[in-house]
C-alpha cells in the first residue's frame, strides 16, 4: 500500500491507523529528505511535505530552511518545536489541526516562531474543530496552544488568510483575527463551509467594517468580496456607480453580474430592467 484516498466527507481516522504501514514509511522517508541535516536545502527536497497520521511530534528546527512548498501536517500531531519551519522561503501553504501545541517554555526571540521568515506563506488551513482536551495550564481548549500569535508568523509578509471552518472567531488571538476574517470574506461558498453559529460572529465583525470593505473594492474586483457586499446589502446607492465602474474596468463578468442583480433587486427594483438586460447581454 503506497497511497490512501479517503472519499467519505467527515470521515475521522484514528491517529495510528496507518502507523508502520508501507504508506506511512514512504511518507516518513520523503519527509526525512526535507529535514535539517538531510537534503532539505537542496533541489532534491520534495516540494510537498505530507506527514502520515500517527506522527505526534515535530522537533525544533526540523524542516527549517527546506525547499518545501506545501505542508500537510496530520491531525495526530500534538507538539511542534520552535523554529520547526523557520525560513522556509518557498512554503506557500500549511494545513494542520487547530489542536496542535507548541512545546517550548523558553522566551522566544522575534525570529524564533515556528513559521518565522516564511515570506511566501500565503494561506494556513486549520482542519477540524477545537477538541475537549487542554495542555498543561490551559483551563479550556485553546487554538494552537503555546503558539506565540505575534512571533509564530513573524516575517510572513505574504500571509493573507487563515481558513478555519469549524473554529469560532472568538478562539483566535486578536492579531490573527484579520486573517480569519479575510479567509471568510474570500470564500464565495462560505454559507456551505461555515456553520451558522460560527458564521454569525464573522458577519457581525464584517458588517462593523463596512467602510473598510467598500474601500477595498478600489483594489479588489473579485467576485467573493462583491458577492458578500451584495448578499448582506452593504452597498448604498450613492456608492454603487463607482463600484460598478471599477468592476467593469477590471472586466470581471461574474462581479458585474452580481452588482447588476443587486441594483435591480435592491437599489431600484423594477426600474433597471433595460440597463440590466443590456449589460448582461454584453458579458
Amino acid at each position: 500500500m503506497e497511497r490512501v484516498a479517503l472519499r467519505n466527507p467527515g470521515m475521522e481516522v484514528d491517529e495510528y491507523a496507518f502507523n508502520e504501514t508501507p504508506y506511512c514509511n514512504r511518507l516518513l522517508a520523503l519527509a526525512d529528505r526535507c529535514m535539517v541535516g538531510q537534503l532539505g536545502a537542496t533541489d532534491a527536497c520534495p516540494p510537498e511535505l505530507v506527514l502520515p497520521e500517527g506522527v505526534t511530534h515535530i522537533d525544533l528546527w526540523a524542516f527549517s530552511k527546506s525547499r518545501i512548498r506545501t505542508a500537510r501536517l496530520p491531525s495526530s500531531l500534538r507538539t511542534v518545536g520552535m523554529c520547526a519551519f523557520r525560513d522556509c522561503k518557498s512554503l506557500t501553504e500549511v494545513s494542520m489541526s487547530p489542536n496542535t501545541y507548541c512545546n517550548y517554555r523558553l522566551r522566544l526571540e522575534p525570529g524564533d516562531g515556528i513559521f518565522a521568515g516564511c515570506s511566501s506563506l500565503t494561506r494556513v488551513i486549520l482542519r477540524g474543530r477545537l477538541k475537549n482536551f487542554t495542555w498543561y495550564d490551559a483551563s479550556e481548549p485553546q487554538l494552537l496552544r503555546g503558539f506565540d500569535p505575534e512571533k509564530t508568523f513573524m516575517g510572513c509578509t505574504s500571509l493573507q488568510s487563515i481558513v478555519a471552518w469549524e473554529v469560532p472567531l472568538s478562539a483566535f488571538p486578536r492579531v490573527l483575527k484579520p486573517y480569519a476574517l479575510n479567509a471568510f470574506l474570500e470564500d464565495a461558498d462560505r454559507d456551505l463551509h461555515y456553520a451558522p453559529q460560527i458564521a454569525d460572529a464573522y458577519h457581525e465583525a464584517l458588517v462593523a467594517m463596512r467602510a473598510q470593505l467598500i474601500a477595498r473594492t478600489q483594489r479588489d474586483a473579485g467576485y467573493a468580496l462583491h458577492q458578500y457586499l451584495t448578499s448582506r446589502r452593504l452597498i448604498e446607492a450613492e456608492e454603487f456607480d463607482a463600484i460598478l465602474a471599477r468592476a467593469a474596468a477590471h472586466a470581471e463578468p461574474q462581479t458585474i453580474a452580481a452588482l447588476l442583480a443587486y441594483q435591480r433587486q435592491v437599489l431600484s427594483p423594477g426600474g433597471a430592467d433595460a440597463l440590466f438586460d443590456a449589460m448582461l447581454g454584453e458579458l
